[in-house]
């Protein structure tokens, strides 16, 4: 089997239309996507593969740098440019098995095909201008232009790129060699293979997962059927519900899997660990459940004997009963008690001037002991919202600083988060990546928080476009790793 492949520029994604016609391109030609890779340095990836072609195609040392010097006015100008320095890797298939020499005929044509259509949709190319100072200056001019600054600088104007596709035209690999080369290059390997499917989601910038979510079974409003439905209408395709040291999800579907929020310490400091696809009826699972059962009751009642020392305030012991047997031992269900008993008017006030005062101890499970006892249970463990949640935040800097007593006990990170913006997402991306971490996403929905929440949302801002190939890189992973497991 042979390959072809098309780099698809940062700007061949400024258009919708550029993709669709692509892919009907592929397909009256009895083409299809065999894979898809991320180029996350692209400038550096693309240089380094011309390099490779050329020397394949030019023995003669002068000729080479020739031909070679051409590449490098665009990789000049796109350094200029203030486009993305990301683009994607395609591995264009034949369904019949054709000579190289018909299969290149078609891959060009496909390629004149789309330059032309793309060419009608923008009416300007780039060009490098290489002025007599040697100062150089990238220009947005239309054909008319070009041509006149063409007459007037002569070998000074150079056509850099245009139409937002690169074909390699002469790299028509045997599948084994075509993949060797990539990877020795550093193209095509698992950490940036994406599903070709999902490219479409670069245009509209949607997300389809959401790992983080709370029930009224902990401390959310709605109930493990109603966000059910909530993930159905927005197309959330992968989903997990996660309360607080509390578990009571029957799965319905392949889209939802076992999950939990522990509280748990270490490094005498609380820190909240996502915990995915576990056997729940493992008895080190159950284990961890009862170990957590018995601290949150403890705290429970910690807080309860401080309310009635320091104020006075005492509660019915059903009223008690019904907090332990519902599992509501958040702060909110006992500031609802308060309100209940008209020690205070609302929930707010009762979690400003009382609870939030409270000494709340240290009534937690070490992360040392949930990661053996988890991992025993078969499930992955994932440090949630790393950088903090609405309540308190930190600093990048300040994590990775301290993270390194972390990140060995468990599989992963919450690196797309509904407050975090796309800086704070690409730093704890890359670290997930040196540090070999599953990347996951939440939004850490309750619906009832005091920000604006909303169920599959990763970001307090849109994602750009970087971070868009990051998310569809994580969603390979995700499905890979923790969703066929299940």
């Amino acid at each position: 089997m042979r390959l072809g492949s098309f780099i698809l520029k940062p700007d061949f994604f400024e258009n919708k239309s550029y993709y669709k016609t692509l892919m009907n391109l592929l397909a009256q030609n009895d083409c299809k996507v065999e894979g898809c890779f991320v180029i996350k340095d692209y400038l550096h990836y693309n240089n380094e593969y011309r390099k490779l072609d050329l020397k394949k195609r030019y023995a003669n040392e002068k000729e080479f740098e020739k031909n070679f010097s051409r590449s490098k006015i665009a990789y000049e100008s796109y350094a200029m440019s203030n486009y993305n320095n990301t683009g994607l890797l395609l591995l264009i298939k034949h369904k019949k098995k054709l000579k190289p020499k018909e299969f290149y005929i078609i891959l060009t044509n496909i390629k004149e095909n789309l330059r032309q259509h793309i060419k009608e949709q923008r009416n300007f190319v780039f060009l490098y201008l290489k002025k007599d100072n040697g100062e150089a200056k990238l220009l947005n001019a239309n054909e008319n232009d070009f041509t006149m600054l063409e007459d007037k600088y002569g070998k000074n104007i150079k056509l850099a790129f245009i139409n937002g596709i690169h074909l390699e035209d002469f790299n028509l690999f045997k599948k084994n060699f075509c993949f060797k080369t990539f990877k020795n290059l550093g193209i095509a390997n698992q950490c940036n293979s994406i599903n070709p499917q999902d490219i479409p989601a670069l245009f509209d910038n949607s997300t389809d997962i959401d790992l983080h979510i709370h029930s009224n079974y902990s401390d959310g409003v709605y109930s493990c059927e109603e966000i059910y439905e909530k993930c159905k209408l927005m197309n959330i395709k992968y989903s997990a519900i996660c309360d607080h040291d509390g578990f009571n999800v029957k799965i319905k579907n392949f889209d939802f899997i076992n999950g939990v929020e522990f509280n748990c310490i270490a490094n005498e400091k609380k820190q909240h660990i996502l915990c995915y696809n576990f056997t729940a009826g493992n008895k080190r699972f159950l284990k961890i459940m009862q170990i957590q059962k018995n601290n949150r009751i403890k705290l429970l009642h910690y807080r309860l004997k401080q309310l009635e020392e320091l104020y006075s305030f005492s509660f019915m012991e059903e009223d008690i009963n019904d907090i332990i047997n519902n599992n509501h031992f958040s702060r909110e269900y006992i500031a609802q008690l308060l309100v209940k008993y008209h020690y205070c008017a609302s929930v707010e006030e009762g979690l400003s001037n009382y609870i939030n005062k409270l000494d709340h101890g240290k009534f937690l499970i070490d992360l040392k002991r949930l990661s053996k006892l988890i991992h025993k249970a078969k499930g992955f463990l994932v440090l949630a919202h790393p950088l903090g949640n609405y309540k308190k935040r930190i600093s990048f800097e300040d994590f990775s600083q301290s993270s390194s007593s972390l990140t060995k006990y468990v599989d992963g990170i919450e690196t797309f988060y509904s407050l975090y913006n796309n800086k704070e997402i690409k730093n704890l991306f890359d670290f997930a990546q040196q540090n070999k971490l599953i990347c996951t996403c939440g939004s850490d929905y309750h619906g009832s928080r005091p920000i604006d929440e909303q169920i599959g949302k990763i970001c307090k801002e849109k994602l750009d476009f970087e971070n868009m190939c990051n998310y569809l890189i994580v969603k390979k992973q995700i499905e890979d790793k923790i969703f066929k497991k299940f």
